[in-house]
């Protein structure tokens, strides 16, 4: 049976006038199933519109009003707390005076999310470290290190002691400053900072000027790190880092070789290794009593410079963005 229904599709406010449609009980029934997931699709559409613009609000400003965040403890457990602002990086923390403690929720603006991490805001005369995120931190060797591919992605340990970010959460760190120039992005790319000291009360630095991370696709390689500065190298020698990619035992890349025992490797902890490396901050933890070997945490320089040659009790990396 046949059923004259007439549309009147912008008659009123565009007056083109009326459409005459003759359409049978099937045909309308498909109609209203089509309106009905339509106006679903915008109604969602218009949460997500609302969502991201809300989130993309955090690119222009370093802070964003939060309400319950699971905070981490000592012991490894979280528990809820109230926090009034979430910020994007460490200098903006000290920069309103709102400093009170060191583990802090920082906004990742690539993936809206947020990731718990220490803030270091101490002075000393060889050291500046007001606004550092830090990303990578061996204290106590209670974190087992010798882990795999994901858990070196995802990150892992407690920001109190032992802790590793994550790759991925790294990544957008060193992304925070990316700011949208004519048909393009511009990155202002991050200060790298590691701070060493060893059991014999030594303590060392080096900072690199532009800290470069590439994506996955890459397995995160580490490059372009531009002019270093400090204590914790020696100028005449060659840099720790070339391009590496990074490498755990279970992933490692099928033109190297690590068979060499005077040289780290993958089974001591994931790093940016090459055949033969220069460092490898994600090694064995040391005692008091031991020496620092390829075979623990490790940076190539430190003999130089330390005549003691002890092992690391503490080693950190961090990064701190630019005005």
């Amino acid at each position: 049976m046949k059923y004259g229904y007439v549309f009147y599709i912008f008659a009123v406010c565009l007056k083109v006038g009326v459409i005459s449609i003759t359409l049978d009980s099937n045909d309308l029934r498909n109609v209203r199933l089509r309106v009905i997931n339509v106006t679903k699709q915008i109604s969602r559409c218009k949460k997500i519109l609302h969502l991201r613009k809300a989130r993309c609000a955090v690119s222009e400003w370093n802070k964003l009003n939060v309400t319950a965040l699971r905070l981490p403890m000592k012991n490894g457990s979280r528990k809820y707390g109230l926090s009034t602002t979430l910020y994007a990086d460490c200098d903006s923390i000290a920069s309103s005076k709102s400093i009170a403690g060191s583990i802090y929720p920082i906004w990742l603006r690539r993936g809206y999310r947020f990731i718990y991490t220490r803030c270091d805001f101490i002075y000393s005369k060889i050291r500046e470290k007001t606004g550092w995120v830090t990303f990578q931190q061996r204290l106590t060797g209670k974190v087992n290190f010798q882990r795999g591919w994901l858990d070196y992605v995802n990150g892992f340990g407690n920001p109190y002691e032992d802790y590793w970010v994550g790759l991925k959460n790294i990544l957008s760190l060193t992304r925070q400053n990316t700011v949208i120039m004519y048909k393009d992005y511009s990155t202002i790319r991050p200060t790298l900072r590691i701070d060493m000291k060893g059991w014999d009360g030594f303590e060392a630095y080096v900072e690199y000027e532009k800290f470069t991370l590439y994506s996955d696709k890459s397995d995160y390689r580490i490059a372009n790190l531009g002019k270093r500065t400090g204590t914790g190298y020696d100028f005449n020698r060659p840099d720790v880092f070339l391009q590496q990619h990074f490498i755990t035992f279970d992933r490692k890349q099928e033109d190297k070789r690590f068979i060499n025992p005077d040289c780290p490797g993958p089974n001591d902890g994931g790093w940016w290794f090459s055949v033969c490396s220069y460092a490898n901050l994600n090694g064995p933890y040391a005692s008091a009593t031991e020496n620092m070997t390829v075979h623990n945490i490790y940076w190539r320089y430190w003999f130089t410079i330390n005549k003691n040659n002890s092992a690391l009790k503490y080693v950190s990396m961090k990064m701190r963005y630019k005005a």
